[in-house]
């Protein structure tokens, strides 16, 4: 209600998009309409629209689904935090991102965490301080392993040992970077 007391708490964090870039680029079902360009000039819009009404509520973006910038020679980071950051990233109060180990069922095995989650933190935080003249901090707001060959049974060892694997490799190489993490989520759905 009016005087905030009753009802459910406010946000603190706003993410104005989930995986924009996949679901609306590079999804096989995207009608090539909309460019990462629009996507990250219209987190200036949402951003310019909720900040007067709620300006203590913390805006990010964009929320990247895979981060694997070195593909293609790293136009993937050119086309897409390379592009984000100096559209968006001054109206941005955290940069939103999201790590997964995928592929087994598929025998591909990829991991994300360690030596890749750091080349990818170390991006991220370099382009902020470049282009922005201060680092900006990370929200992650899912991380764990995706793609686990899931089976429909409520429970599998093997998918659990995959997802527990993933969030603590990840949360141990996120706990070496405390004054940049704003937050940190495993993505954990109970069934």
């Amino acid at each position: 209600d009016a005087d905030g007391v009753h009802g459910q708490p406010k946000p603190v964090y706003f993410e104005v998009m989930n995986e924009p870039v996949y679901e609306l680029v590079d999804a096989k079902d995207a009608d090539g309409s909309v460019t990462p360009d629009d996507i990250f000039e219209y987190h200036n819009v949402i951003a310019d629209a909720v900040r007067p009404t709620h300006p203590d509520l913390l805006i990010g973006g964009y929320c990247q689904a895979s981060t694997d910038f070195e593909k293609d020679n790293f136009d993937e980071w050119r086309k897409t935090w390379g592009r984000f950051i100096p559209i968006a990233g001054e109206n941005m109060d955290f940069f939103g991102v999201h790590f997964y180990d995928k592929g087994w069922n598929r025998g591909l095995q990829w991991r994300i965490k360690g030596a890749r989650m750091e080349a990818v933190l170390d991006m991220l935080e370099h382009a902020s301080k470049v282009d922005l003249g201060a680092v900006k901090p990370l929200l992650i707001s899912e991380f764990g392993a995706f793609d686990t060959g899931y089976t429909p049974d409520p429970w599998s060892p093997e998918r659990d040992w995959l997802q527990l694997h993933a969030w603590c490799g990840m949360m141990m190489g996120m706990m070496e970077r405390p004054q940049i993490m704003e937050k940190a989520m495993p993505f954990m759905i109970l069934k």
